[in-house]
Protein backbone atom coordinates (compact mmCIF):
# COMPACT_ATOMS: atom_id res chain seq x y z
CA UNK A 1 0.00 0.00 0.00
CA UNK A 2 3.02 2.58 -0.46
CA UNK A 3 2.93 4.96 -3.09
CA UNK A 4 4.00 3.99 -6.30
CA UNK A 5 3.75 7.00 -8.44
CA UNK A 6 2.31 11.08 -7.77
CA UNK A 7 0.07 12.00 -11.21
CA UNK A 8 -1.37 14.86 -11.40
CA UNK A 9 -5.30 15.75 -12.46
CA UNK A 10 -5.85 17.32 -15.29
CA UNK A 11 -7.01 20.49 -14.42
CA UNK A 12 -9.92 21.18 -15.97
CA UNK A 13 -11.97 22.63 -13.17
CA UNK A 14 -8.87 24.25 -10.86
CA UNK A 15 -5.03 23.70 -10.38
CA UNK A 16 -4.48 20.47 -11.14
CA UNK A 17 -3.83 18.04 -7.58
CA UNK A 18 -1.13 15.46 -7.39
CA UNK A 19 -2.50 12.34 -6.33
CA UNK A 20 -0.85 9.73 -5.13
CA UNK A 21 -1.60 5.90 -6.09
CA UNK A 22 -0.41 2.74 -4.48
CA UNK A 23 1.09 -0.34 -5.64
CA UNK A 24 -2.06 -1.96 -4.81
CA UNK A 25 -4.53 0.73 -5.89
CA UNK A 26 -2.79 0.19 -9.15
CA UNK A 27 -2.79 -3.28 -9.68
CA UNK A 28 -6.34 -4.02 -9.13
CA UNK A 29 -6.96 -1.20 -11.31
CA UNK A 30 -5.01 -2.98 -14.33
CA UNK A 31 -6.80 -6.03 -13.77
CA UNK A 32 -10.58 -3.97 -13.54
CA UNK A 33 -9.81 -2.31 -16.87
CA UNK A 34 -8.63 -5.72 -18.85
CA UNK A 35 -11.73 -7.62 -17.45
CA UNK A 36 -14.19 -4.21 -18.12
CA UNK A 37 -12.98 -3.79 -22.11
CA UNK A 38 -12.68 -7.47 -22.94
CA UNK A 39 -9.08 -8.30 -23.08
CA UNK A 40 -7.33 -11.71 -23.50
CA UNK A 41 -4.62 -12.98 -21.83
CA UNK A 42 -2.53 -15.39 -24.58
CA UNK A 43 -2.67 -15.31 -28.40
CA UNK A 44 -5.82 -13.26 -28.45
CA UNK A 45 -4.14 -10.65 -26.63
CA UNK A 46 -4.87 -7.14 -27.31
CA UNK A 47 -3.08 -4.58 -30.44
CA UNK A 48 -3.61 -1.49 -28.43
CA UNK A 49 -3.40 2.38 -30.71
CA UNK A 50 -2.46 4.89 -27.72
CA UNK A 51 -2.37 8.11 -29.05
CA UNK A 52 -2.94 10.25 -25.67
CA UNK A 53 0.16 11.45 -24.16
CA UNK A 54 1.32 8.47 -21.33
CA UNK A 55 2.26 11.46 -18.60
CA UNK A 56 -1.44 11.09 -18.23
CA UNK A 57 -4.16 8.86 -16.22
CA UNK A 58 -6.06 7.45 -18.88
CA UNK A 59 -3.12 6.25 -21.51
CA UNK A 60 -0.78 5.45 -18.83
CA UNK A 61 -3.31 3.54 -16.05
CA UNK A 62 -6.42 2.72 -18.52
CA UNK A 63 -4.88 1.73 -21.62
CA UNK A 64 -0.76 1.30 -21.59
CA UNK A 65 -0.24 -0.93 -18.58
CA UNK A 66 -3.44 -3.43 -18.82
CA UNK A 67 -2.22 -4.32 -21.92
CA UNK A 68 1.17 -4.75 -21.15
CA UNK A 69 0.36 -6.63 -18.13
CA UNK A 70 -1.64 -9.24 -19.90
CA UNK A 71 1.10 -9.69 -22.59
CA UNK A 72 -0.62 -7.34 -25.40
CA UNK A 73 0.77 -4.89 -27.60
CA UNK A 74 1.39 -1.00 -27.42
CA UNK A 75 1.15 1.25 -30.89
CA UNK A 76 2.02 4.62 -30.21
CA UNK A 77 1.09 7.28 -32.54
CA UNK A 78 2.05 11.03 -31.35
CA UNK A 79 1.80 12.94 -29.73
CA UNK A 80 0.85 15.64 -31.33
CA UNK A 81 -2.21 13.70 -32.70
CA UNK A 82 -2.23 13.08 -36.47
CA UNK A 83 -5.45 11.74 -37.72
CA UNK A 84 -3.73 10.16 -40.94
CA UNK A 85 -0.87 8.44 -38.91
CA UNK A 86 -3.42 6.95 -36.66
CA UNK A 87 -5.19 5.29 -39.01
CA UNK A 88 -2.11 4.34 -41.43
CA UNK A 89 -0.49 2.76 -38.16
CA UNK A 90 -4.05 0.38 -37.08
CA UNK A 91 -3.72 -1.05 -40.67
CA UNK A 92 0.34 -1.90 -40.53
CA UNK A 93 -0.15 -3.11 -36.79
CA UNK A 94 -3.09 -5.08 -36.84
CA UNK A 95 -4.83 -2.94 -34.16
CA UNK A 96 -7.47 -4.32 -32.42
CA UNK A 97 -8.32 -1.64 -29.29
CA UNK A 98 -8.20 2.40 -29.28
CA UNK A 99 -9.28 4.71 -27.37
CA UNK A 100 -9.69 8.90 -28.57
CA UNK A 101 -11.20 11.88 -27.43
CA UNK A 102 -14.19 12.33 -29.86
CA UNK A 103 -12.58 15.48 -31.44
CA UNK A 104 -9.99 12.71 -32.20
CA UNK A 105 -12.54 10.68 -33.69
CA UNK A 106 -14.43 13.24 -35.53
CA UNK A 107 -10.77 13.57 -37.20
CA UNK A 108 -10.47 10.46 -37.72
CA UNK A 109 -13.82 10.21 -39.32
CA UNK A 110 -12.99 12.94 -41.94
CA UNK A 111 -9.45 11.46 -42.94
CA UNK A 112 -11.19 8.02 -43.92
CA UNK A 113 -13.39 9.74 -45.81
CA UNK A 114 -10.64 11.31 -47.93
CA UNK A 115 -8.70 8.01 -48.56
CA UNK A 116 -10.67 4.88 -47.29
CA UNK A 117 -8.53 2.07 -45.21
CA UNK A 118 -9.23 -1.80 -44.21
CA UNK A 119 -10.23 -0.89 -40.58
CA UNK A 120 -12.26 -3.81 -39.74
CA UNK A 121 -9.42 -5.45 -37.49
CA UNK A 122 -10.91 -3.07 -34.91
CA UNK A 123 -12.56 -5.02 -32.17
CA UNK A 124 -13.47 -1.97 -29.54
CA UNK A 125 -13.27 1.87 -30.17
CA UNK A 126 -13.76 3.90 -26.68
CA UNK A 127 -14.34 7.29 -26.49
CA UNK A 128 -13.48 9.01 -23.22
CA UNK A 129 -13.15 12.45 -21.53
CA UNK A 130 -16.02 14.16 -23.07
CA UNK A 131 -19.73 13.21 -24.86
CA UNK A 132 -19.55 12.51 -28.27
CA UNK A 133 -23.01 13.18 -30.55
CA UNK A 134 -25.22 10.71 -31.34
CA UNK A 135 -24.34 11.55 -35.52
CA UNK A 136 -20.88 11.39 -35.23
CA UNK A 137 -21.37 8.08 -32.82
CA UNK A 138 -22.84 6.71 -36.05
CA UNK A 139 -20.10 7.72 -38.03
CA UNK A 140 -17.17 6.00 -35.67
CA UNK A 141 -19.49 3.00 -35.97
CA UNK A 142 -19.52 3.26 -39.86
CA UNK A 143 -15.55 3.44 -40.42
CA UNK A 144 -14.91 0.32 -37.82
CA UNK A 145 -17.76 -1.96 -38.68
CA UNK A 146 -16.92 -4.71 -36.13
CA UNK A 147 -15.79 -2.26 -33.47
CA UNK A 148 -17.99 -1.77 -30.27
CA UNK A 149 -18.20 1.87 -30.03
CA UNK A 150 -18.31 2.99 -26.42
CA UNK A 151 -17.99 5.55 -23.76
CA UNK A 152 -15.57 5.02 -20.66
CA UNK A 153 -15.55 7.54 -17.59
CA UNK A 154 -13.49 7.84 -14.94
CA UNK A 155 -10.68 10.18 -12.73
CA UNK A 156 -7.46 9.96 -11.83
CA UNK A 157 -8.14 9.44 -7.90
CA UNK A 158 -9.75 6.76 -8.62
CA UNK A 159 -7.56 4.80 -10.92
CA UNK A 160 -9.64 4.54 -13.78
CA UNK A 161 -11.81 3.30 -15.34
CA UNK A 162 -14.87 3.60 -13.01
CA UNK A 163 -17.87 3.16 -14.83
CA UNK A 164 -17.57 1.79 -18.36
CA UNK A 165 -20.50 0.89 -21.27
CA UNK A 166 -21.27 -2.18 -22.39
CA UNK A 167 -21.47 -2.36 -25.98
CA UNK A 168 -25.54 -3.23 -25.89
CA UNK A 169 -25.56 0.38 -24.38
CA UNK A 170 -25.27 1.56 -27.65
CA UNK A 171 -28.40 0.18 -28.34
CA UNK A 172 -30.14 0.62 -24.60
CA UNK A 173 -28.27 3.80 -22.79
CA UNK A 174 -26.16 5.49 -24.93
CA UNK A 175 -26.52 8.56 -23.12
CA UNK A 176 -25.43 6.62 -20.35
CA UNK A 177 -21.91 6.06 -18.37
CA UNK A 178 -22.94 2.69 -18.59
CA UNK A 179 -21.93 0.37 -15.22
CA UNK A 180 -19.63 0.50 -12.05
CA UNK A 181 -16.31 -1.40 -13.71
CA UNK A 182 -15.62 -5.09 -12.22
CA UNK A 183 -13.48 -3.07 -8.98
CA UNK A 184 -15.31 -0.35 -8.10
CA UNK A 185 -18.62 0.10 -6.24
CA UNK A 186 -20.81 3.67 -7.34
CA UNK A 187 -23.22 5.23 -5.20
CA UNK A 188 -25.09 8.59 -5.29
CA UNK A 189 -25.28 10.86 -2.21
CA UNK A 190 -27.10 13.55 -0.55
CA UNK A 191 -25.29 16.75 0.87
CA UNK A 192 -25.99 15.23 4.19
CA UNK A 193 -23.64 12.67 3.52
CA UNK A 194 -26.89 9.65 2.94
CA UNK A 195 -26.86 7.77 -0.22
CA UNK A 196 -30.47 8.57 -2.26
CA UNK A 197 -33.10 5.85 -3.70
CA UNK A 198 -32.50 4.49 -7.08
CA UNK A 199 -32.94 7.32 -9.57
CA UNK A 200 -32.58 9.85 -7.36
CA UNK A 201 -30.21 12.53 -8.12
CA UNK A 202 -27.57 13.48 -6.44
CA UNK A 203 -23.10 13.52 -6.00
CA UNK A 204 -21.75 10.71 -7.90
CA UNK A 205 -19.87 8.58 -5.13
CA UNK A 206 -17.40 5.92 -5.31
CA UNK A 207 -15.63 3.15 -3.28
CA UNK A 208 -12.88 0.66 -4.35
CA UNK A 209 -9.75 -0.86 -3.71
CA UNK A 210 -8.16 1.49 -6.77
CA UNK A 211 -9.18 4.85 -5.07
CA UNK A 212 -5.81 6.52 -4.13
CA UNK A 213 -4.57 7.39 -1.14
CA UNK A 214 -5.09 11.43 -1.26
CA UNK A 215 -3.78 14.16 -2.66
CA UNK A 216 0.23 15.25 -2.18
CA UNK A 217 0.09 17.77 0.73
CA UNK A 218 -3.48 18.92 0.29
CA UNK A 219 -5.71 18.00 3.75
CA UNK A 220 -7.79 20.45 2.84
CA UNK A 221 -9.14 18.34 -0.41
CA UNK A 222 -8.52 15.23 1.09
CA UNK A 223 -10.92 16.15 4.34
CA UNK A 224 -13.49 16.92 1.55
CA UNK A 225 -13.32 14.30 -1.39
CA UNK A 226 -13.10 11.93 1.57
CA UNK A 227 -16.13 12.55 3.71
CA UNK A 228 -18.64 9.94 5.15
CA UNK A 229 -16.63 7.28 3.79
CA UNK A 230 -16.99 7.96 0.26
CA UNK A 231 -14.99 9.16 -2.99
CA UNK A 232 -16.66 12.55 -3.82
CA UNK A 233 -16.48 12.88 -7.53
CA UNK A 234 -17.58 16.06 -8.19
CA UNK A 235 -20.05 14.64 -10.60
CA UNK A 236 -24.19 14.79 -10.45
CA UNK A 237 -26.32 12.26 -11.67
CA UNK A 238 -28.45 9.06 -10.99
CA UNK A 239 -28.30 5.57 -11.34
CA UNK A 240 -31.17 3.13 -12.44
CA UNK A 241 -32.47 -0.28 -11.94
CA UNK A 242 -29.90 -1.80 -14.01
CA UNK A 243 -26.95 -0.40 -12.18
CA UNK A 244 -26.62 2.48 -14.99
CA UNK A 245 -25.27 5.66 -14.33
CA UNK A 246 -26.57 8.55 -15.82
CA UNK A 247 -23.68 11.69 -15.43
CA UNK A 248 -26.02 15.16 -15.59
CA UNK A 249 -23.08 17.57 -15.19
CA UNK A 250 -19.71 18.43 -12.99
CA UNK A 251 -21.34 20.08 -9.88
CA UNK A 252 -18.84 23.28 -10.64
CA UNK A 253 -20.37 23.42 -14.41
CA UNK A 254 -24.34 23.68 -13.69
CA UNK A 255 -25.70 26.71 -14.14
CA UNK A 256 -28.74 28.40 -12.04
CA UNK A 257 -30.43 30.24 -14.23
CA UNK A 258 -33.72 31.75 -13.54
CA UNK A 259 -34.28 29.52 -10.67
CA UNK A 260 -33.83 26.17 -13.14
CA UNK A 261 -30.28 23.91 -13.20
CA UNK A 262 -29.35 23.60 -16.62
CA UNK A 263 -26.70 20.82 -17.51
CA UNK A 264 -23.70 22.27 -19.26
CA UNK A 265 -23.37 18.55 -20.85
CA UNK A 266 -26.81 18.49 -22.15
CA UNK A 267 -26.61 21.91 -24.11
CA UNK A 268 -23.23 21.20 -25.29
CA UNK A 269 -24.37 17.61 -26.46
CA UNK A 270 -26.90 19.47 -28.27
CA UNK A 271 -25.22 22.30 -29.62
CA UNK A 272 -21.95 19.97 -31.44
CA UNK A 273 -24.73 18.86 -33.57
CA UNK A 274 -25.41 22.08 -34.96
CA UNK A 275 -24.24 23.26 -38.45
CA UNK A 276 -21.18 25.23 -38.44
CA UNK A 277 -19.54 23.89 -34.86
CA UNK A 278 -16.32 22.30 -34.84
CA UNK A 279 -15.90 22.31 -31.17
CA UNK A 280 -18.41 24.22 -28.20
CA UNK A 281 -18.65 24.53 -24.47
CA UNK A 282 -21.07 25.64 -22.30
CA UNK A 283 -20.69 27.86 -19.19
CA UNK A 284 -22.60 29.79 -16.98
CA UNK A 285 -22.24 34.02 -16.85
CA UNK A 286 -23.18 36.37 -14.14
CA UNK A 287 -26.72 37.77 -15.22
CA UNK A 288 -28.28 40.32 -13.24
CA UNK A 289 -31.97 39.37 -14.00
CA UNK A 290 -31.66 35.48 -14.75
CA UNK A 291 -28.51 34.95 -11.80
CA UNK A 292 -26.41 32.96 -14.80
CA UNK A 293 -26.57 32.90 -18.23
CA UNK A 294 -25.87 30.18 -20.62
CA UNK A 295 -23.53 31.02 -22.58
CA UNK A 296 -22.30 28.71 -26.03
CA UNK A 297 -18.48 29.28 -26.71
CA UNK A 298 -18.05 27.95 -29.96
CA UNK A 299 -14.65 26.94 -32.56
CA UNK A 300 -16.38 27.15 -35.63
CA UNK A 301 -15.88 24.59 -38.76
CA UNK A 302 -16.15 27.44 -41.60
CA UNK A 303 -19.22 25.95 -43.23
CA UNK A 304 -21.27 28.70 -41.81
CA UNK A 305 -20.33 32.21 -42.22
CA UNK A 306 -19.07 33.62 -38.36
CA UNK A 307 -22.00 36.46 -38.79
CA UNK A 308 -24.55 34.25 -39.23
CA UNK A 309 -23.70 31.42 -37.13
CA UNK A 310 -24.74 33.23 -33.54
CA UNK A 311 -27.96 33.36 -34.99
CA UNK A 312 -27.75 29.86 -36.68
CA UNK A 313 -26.70 27.87 -33.41
CA UNK A 314 -29.34 29.54 -31.26
CA UNK A 315 -32.43 28.44 -33.45
CA UNK A 316 -31.08 25.33 -33.41
CA UNK A 317 -30.79 24.96 -29.81
CA UNK A 318 -34.59 26.45 -29.83
CA UNK A 319 -35.85 23.20 -31.97
CA UNK A 320 -33.53 20.63 -29.61
CA UNK A 321 -33.99 22.25 -25.84
CA UNK A 322 -36.71 24.02 -23.27
CA UNK A 323 -36.33 27.43 -23.65
CA UNK A 324 -34.44 27.83 -20.12
CA UNK A 325 -31.78 26.18 -22.00
CA UNK A 326 -30.91 27.68 -25.19
CA UNK A 327 -27.97 30.05 -25.18
CA UNK A 328 -28.74 33.50 -24.70
CA UNK A 329 -24.93 34.43 -25.98
CA UNK A 330 -22.73 33.07 -28.36
CA UNK A 331 -19.41 33.78 -28.28
CA UNK A 332 -17.18 32.87 -31.54
CA UNK A 333 -13.36 32.09 -30.78
CA UNK A 334 -10.46 30.35 -32.68
CA UNK A 335 -9.90 28.12 -29.93
CA UNK A 336 -10.90 26.79 -26.86
CA UNK A 337 -8.21 26.36 -24.00
CA UNK A 338 -7.25 22.96 -23.61
CA UNK A 339 -5.04 20.45 -21.14
CA UNK A 340 -1.84 19.04 -22.44
CA UNK A 341 -4.59 16.43 -22.85
CA UNK A 342 -7.09 18.28 -24.81
CA UNK A 343 -9.50 18.23 -22.31
CA UNK A 344 -11.40 22.22 -22.14
CA UNK A 345 -10.22 24.23 -19.04
CA UNK A 346 -14.05 25.13 -18.20
CA UNK A 347 -12.08 27.80 -15.63
CA UNK A 348 -10.32 28.92 -17.65
CA UNK A 349 -12.44 29.67 -20.12
CA UNK A 350 -14.81 31.18 -17.85
CA UNK A 351 -12.59 33.49 -16.37
CA UNK A 352 -11.66 34.84 -20.04
CA UNK A 353 -15.19 34.90 -21.01
CA UNK A 354 -15.99 37.27 -17.85
CA UNK A 355 -12.52 39.01 -18.66
CA UNK A 356 -13.37 39.77 -22.42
Amino acid sequence: RDAVQCIYTSGTTSRPKGVLVSHVALQIALLSNSLATRQSYGEQAPVMLVVLPLFHTTALYTLAMPVLGIGGTLVLSGPPFDPDAALDAIVKHGVTYLTMLPMMHQACVAIQAQRPRDLSGVRMAIYAMAPMPPALLDQVAAIYPNAAVILGSGQTEVVPATVMQWPQHQLTAAASWGVSTPSVRTAIMAPSGELVPTGETGEIVYRAPNVTTGYWNNPEANASAYAHGWFHSGDIGTIDTDGVVWFTDRLKDIIKTGGENVSSVQVESICMGAPGVAECSIIGLPDEKWGESVCAVVVPDGSVPDDELADSLIAYAKAHLAGFQVPKEVRIVPALPTTATSKIQQHELRRQAREG
